[in-house]
């Protein structure tokens, strides 16, 4: 959800430090430590997209474990602040397991072989960036959500 979709501005201290990553929209809805509070106004649609691009999945696949590591967290109940390296180590393994099952699900699927090429061609692109996160560098950029 952009800026536009969300009828806001992007608040100063964010357009530096996350302009670059993908998903940095969901960083918005933070409050500090928790999720701050959100209203529903009207709809918004999604154009369309290739979601087999092995160039976007590189690219994204940072935002995403960043994005969707921080709100795990707070789906169990902690805060931003508990996103500390012994965290991010687990949550590296936890998201490359991921990655492998739904490869080894689309292996196993019904479509079409040139549509599972893409599909697993994209997965391993996003595998990529993910064995070179390291913690610390997740830790320091998740550490700076919670100011």
């Amino acid at each position: 959800m952009s800026a536009p979709a969300r009828s806001s501005s992007t608040p100063r201290r964010y357009r530096r430090s996350f302009r670059e990553i993908y998903n940095e929209d969901w960083f918005f809805l933070l409050d500090g430590e928790r999720l701050g509070p959100v209203a529903v106004s009207g709809s918004a649609n999604q154009d369309w997209y290739d979601p087999y691009d092995e160039k976007r999945a590189r690219h994204e696949e940072f935002g995403d474990c960043l994005a969707e590591g921080v709100y795990w967290l707070l789906d169990k109940g902690s805060s931003v602040s508990d996103a500390d390296e012994p965290f991010w180590t687990e949550y590296l393994r936890i998201r490359l397991e991921f990655i492998d099952d739904v490869a080894a699900r689309v292996k196993l699927s019904k479509e079409p072989l040139e549509k599972k090429h893409r599909m697993i061609d994209a997965l391993d692109a996003a595998r990529a960036p993910l064995r070179a996160h390291q913690p610390a560098a997740l830790r320091r950029i998740s550490g700076g959500l919670a100011r």
